[in-house]
């Protein structure tokens, strides 16, 4: 029998012999995944959603109840949630008050078990509610209780007391935690859940990256202590460079005053020169008048003391003027930076250099 001309596959035996393929070899190939990444503690607690509605007020009149904020009351215990519990979605006031309106509940007139139904329309998990009863001593006795949506049963609840709107805030702040223990319970059970369900491979990533994580953070924290180190530092220097110039304000003011003598040596040492000059010439238009002098003798000494006066000007004004400088410049070198600049000005006149201002 002669053999027949083998065919090529059309889509339909491409089809089959995939189909083939597949119930022999007992499925198709699945892609090796990688260890799946264990959820924070923070992003757990963000799957919890937390309501808490605003405390009502028991055997208070009207004039008695502005004394009362439970607005602010209400928003200590939102952030003591968020504070304790990060990551945890607490529902803000605005929220629930939008979530009571669109569900036609009237919280004043709700309270205990009322709390679970309002906590289950607006899909919270937790609701923390409570209310603030007036005693006759007048004393405020605060009752605030924990209800959990799963088994609709109360968790937790204190009922401290206090004398003013402000102990209560106190005392939110300091029994408030307690209200938390359920939630953070829940979430650190969830937690543990997760964990005991990783295999090897995946808690060796998670481990690797809690150790990335930590090394990140341990980073910032050097980063952040050495940005304190550098702001000291400089703190620091600014505080020395103050005491150093503290301290040397004493020995400036020594040396400014050694320069106002020596400028007031160089200013008597030019008026003895000045003085020097005008005597040279005063005998100088004596000589020209011939019946200034009767002896010839007087004459002859006059006119031998006009080199000597001459050069006495001539060397007394050079060294008067050095002297002046010198003094000047020991004042200005010792004059602190901001008096120099907002008491003295060294300017150029048309007569020479002309110093201005307060010394």
């Amino acid at each position: 029998m002669a053999m027949e001309s083998a065919k090529p596959l059309g889509r339909l035996g491409v089809m089959g012999l995939s189909l083939l393929l597949t119930s022999t070899l007992g499925g198709p190939a699945r892609a090796e995944q990688g260890p799946k990444r264990m959820h924070t503690k923070e992003e757990i607690a963000a799957t919890f959603k937390v309501a808490v509605l605003e405390l009502t007020l028991k055997n208070f009149s009207d004039a008695d109840k502005a004394a009362i904020d439970r607005g602010q009351l209400a928003q200590d215990m939102r952030n003591l949630a968020n504070d304790l519990v990060p990551g945890l979605s607490v529902l803000t006031a605005n929220d629930v008050d939008m979530l009571l309106q669109a569900n036609n509940i009237d919280p004043e007139k709700c309270e205990g078990l009322c709390a679970v139904d309002i906590g289950r329309k607006v899909n919270a998990d937790f609701v923390i509610d409570g209310s603030i009863a007036k005693r006759a001593n007048g004393e405020y006795r605060l009752d605030l209780h924990v209800w959990a949506m799963q088994d609709g049963a109360q968790k937790k609840g204190i009922a401290p007391t206090a004398r003013t709107n402000a102990e209560l805030e106190e005392l939110i702040k300091r029994k408030g935690p307690e209200l938390l223990d359920p939630v953070k319970r829940v979430i650190d059970q969830k937690l543990e859940d997760e964990r005991a369900l990783m295999s090897e491979a995946e808690k060796a990533e998670e481990a690797r990256l809690a150790a990335e994580a930590k090394a990140k953070e341990e980073a910032r924290a050097k980063e952040r202590q050495a940005q304190l180190d550098r702001e000291q530092a400089r703190a620091q220097a600014r505080q020395d460079a103050l005491q150093a110039k503290e301290d040397a304000k004493p020995r400036h003011a020594i040396l400014r005053k050694v320069g106002w003598v020596t400028m007031g040596v160089g200013v008597v040492g030019g008026l003895f020169a000045g003085y020097a000059a005008i005597q040279g010439k005063t005998i100088e238009s004596k000589l020209g008048n011939s019946n200034s002098y009767v002896n010839q003798s007087d004459q002859v000494n006059a006119s031998n003391q006009i080199p000597t006066l001459n050069t006495v000007a001539r060397v007394g004004a050079i060294v008067s003027g050095a002297v002046l400088l010198t003094g000047l410049t020991v004042v200005l070198w010792n004059q602190d930076a901001e008096e120099s600049q907002a008491q003295t000005q060294l300017a150029v006149s048309p007569n020479g250099l002309v110093l201005a201002g307060r010394f």
